[in-house]
């Protein structure tokens, strides 16, 4: 039977941890927003990695039923199954912008994590860390999602 001394020392153990771990993902609601878009994100690339685009139901494009032309939108599904199999090549055919929006959520997905990583580290700077943020999110949307916008 385990000594009360060696219990005490396990029991502030797991709430340190526990307390750590909350305080990485949790603590504040811009914590919780990275986190939340973090899992999205990583969700949407093992389901993709995960699936077949034959087994997938598509949408159909409203922009392209109506006008006849393909939106900026259409192929990424497939595009985006094509490239966590690093076949670029057909990515590029199913929809050209498709790699740059890719890199979009990627990078997206390690900001959320190391933006965690600088509050969880300097609470004190969270204001200038969510200013970077922003602005540096911003910056990547206009530059991945340059054809919608021109």
């Amino acid at each position: 039977m385990p000594s009360r001394n060696l219990l005490k020392i396990l029991r502030r153990l797991k709430t340190k941890t526990r307390s750590r771990f909350r305080h990485f993902f949790w603590d504040t609601s811009y914590q919780k927003i990275n986190t939340i878009f973090f899992v999205l994100i990583f969700a949407m690339i093992l389901f993709f990695l995960f699936t077949k685009p034959e087994e997938i139901e598509l949408v159909h494009c409203t922009y392209k039923s109506v006008l006849g032309q393909l939106c900026y939108t259409c192929g990424l599904t497939h595009s985006f199954y094509e490239i966590v199999r690093f076949n670029f090549s057909k990515a590029i055919q199913k929809n050209p912008d498709s790699i740059l929006v890719f890199i979009f959520f990627v990078i997206q997905m390690v900001a959320r994590m190391t933006i965690n990583a600088g509050i969880y580290k300097s609470s004190q700077q969270q204001q200038k860390i969510a200013f970077f943020d922003i602005v540096f999110s911003l910056l990547l949307l206009f530059l991945c999602f340059w054809n919608i916008f021109v």
